[in-house]
């Protein structure tokens, strides 16, 4: 018996040592799938942090591109192309100053870039087909060529000439009908890249003065590319984009009335937002142009970019990769690059009008197909231009209809000194704040721009804050706009 109980209690230990091993084997399994959700959930959270860096707040990464490229949710190869560490300011300097460096990782970009490149270098696709031979007016009083002009600004630079004068020359709604041999009363300097040094064209930029840059070999690229009957279809495609419609071709920008305030009496919208492809807006576009008259619908493509070191919502990146030249870095054309407020595309068919006005920062403005006459004057004439009241929902324009003047309504207008420059496919002109621009669509043509900040010197901000403020101070509220 005693023996049986020996045996019966090593039976016993045997089975408690089997049950502690079993019990301690099933802890050490919910550890393990303890430890294994708590680092899928890490990784996780991890991943949708770098994800919404670099995306948008509904999880979806936007840009422009072609049909299958919208809306597009970053795969796991974009996220490890994503830098994990942060760069110093050299470093992302560097990384922006090189365009072989997308900052639109998305592999269909990357493919499409590689594909169209390949096409255009065995292509002979000229940028500057179809464009006309523009030249400035021979003028016995103006001391120096736009097409030539000295390192330094010439006294009463640029040289301007009376609005009616200007107007009467080339009417704005007849943009196809071209002055004789192509005239054009030209004051501003047209620098060509690769003859005048940037040193010239930096002590232009330095006395906030308007100027054209001609033939940047990074602005022609892009040209080049836009230019190709294909590649804004690919890239753009079937994306609706917030854009301007009107029924007519004249466009003038307005903001809804403030809370509280009534619009001027019998005012109505200029224009309507409405959203468009690029596909379905390059069909109005291109047609014959009997079709395209004053009084016919137009419309106004836009497309916006923007992306910054300093954070906030991304979108269409990609433009920052199809015009380099307008990247967050100190160049040419950006002055502030910190205070950049994005690239801002605007395609326009054929004869479109965009009003007389002014913004308050300065403007780099690069058009990359076809022709657009710029009509310039500087703030010092904001009187003469009979701007509306700073509460009007179109502030900041002129109440005068440049296509049709009435001298009688208004005669301080005739009084005004203008100047006028047609800004081709390549061409990127610099237009300091607060100059006022009336532009015409001389066809379908492609046009970006970026604002650069609005510091300049103190005399330079005395000068153009007087001239503009008093201007809009004195604005007679009672005339019937």
């Amino acid at each position: 018996m005693f023996r049986e109980t020996n045996i019966s209690n090593g039976a016993l230990k045997k089975n408690v040592s089997a049950n502690t091993l079993l019990q301690n084997m099933k802890s050490f399994t919910c550890i393990v799938c303890v430890m294994f959700i708590c680092s899928t959930l890490f990784m996780h959270n991890t991943v949708n942090k770098l994800y919404q860096s670099t995306s948008s707040q509904d999880g979806k990464f936007r840009f422009g591109g072609k049909g299958n490229m919208h809306d597009k949710k970053m795969s796991k190869n974009e996220l490890q192309k994503r830098p994990k560490v942060a760069e110093t300011n050299d470093q992302m300097e560097a990384r922006l100053r090189d365009k072989t460096i997308f900052l639109e990782q998305s592999d269909d970009y990357v493919e499409l870039r590689r594909k169209y490149e390949s096409i255009i270098s065995n292509e002979d696709n000229s940028y500057r087909d179809k464009l006309h031979p523009f030249k400035p007016m021979s003028v016995t009083d103006m001391k120096y060529d736009p097409m030539h002009c000295p390192d330094d600004v010439p006294v009463g630079y640029p040289h301007a000439f009376p609005v009616k004068e200007v107007l009467n020359h080339w009417q704005p709604d007849e943009p196809s009908n071209f002055p004789e041999n192509y005239e054009i009363y030209q004051g501003i300097c047209v620098f060509q890249w690769g003859r005048d040094s940037a040193e010239k064209i930096l002590n232009y930029r330095s006395a906030e003065v308007p100027y054209v840059i001609r033939g940047d070999p990074d602005v022609t690229e892009t040209a080049r590319r836009w230019s190709h009957p294909e590649y804004l279809h690919e890239l753009l495609g079937d994306q609706p984009q917030k854009s301007e419609f009107s029924l007519n071709n004249h466009f003038m920008y307005w903001k809804a009335p403030q809370k509280g305030r009534t619009p001027p009496k019998g005012w109505k919208k200029p224009t309507e937002n409405r959203k468009i492809s690029y596909n379905e807006w390059f069909k109005k576009a291109n047609v014959d142009e009997s079709q395209l008259t004053t009084n016919s619908p137009h419309w106004y493509y836009r497309i916006n970019a923007f992306y910054s070191d300093r954070g906030g919502e991304a979108s269409n990146v990609f433009l920052y990769d199809e015009l380099p030249f307008f990247r967050m870095v100190h160049n040419l054309y950006m002055v502030e690059p910190k205070n950049q407020r994005g690239i801002n595309c605007r395609f326009g068919m054929k004869g479109v009008i965009a009003e007389n006005h002014f913004d308050g920062s300065r403007n780099s403005i690069a058009i990359l197909t076809g022709e657009r006459r710029y009509l310039l004057t500087e703030p010092s004439q904001c009187e003469n231009l009979i701007l509306y009241p700073q509460n009007h929902p179109s502030g900041r324009h002129s109440a005068v209809d440049w296509s049709k003047p009435d001298y009688r309504k208004y005669p301080e207008f005739e009084k005004a000194m203008v100047n006028e420059i047609v800004l081709q496919a390549g061409d990127v002109m610099y237009l300091p704040k607060n100059w006022f621009h009336y532009i015409i669509s001389i066809g379908r043509n492609y046009q970006c721009n970026i604002r650069s900040g609005q510091k300049n010197t103190r005399e330079q901000e005395v000068r153009l804050r007087i001239n503009t403020n008093k201007c809009l101070r004195t604005i007679r509220d009672e005339i019937e706009y």
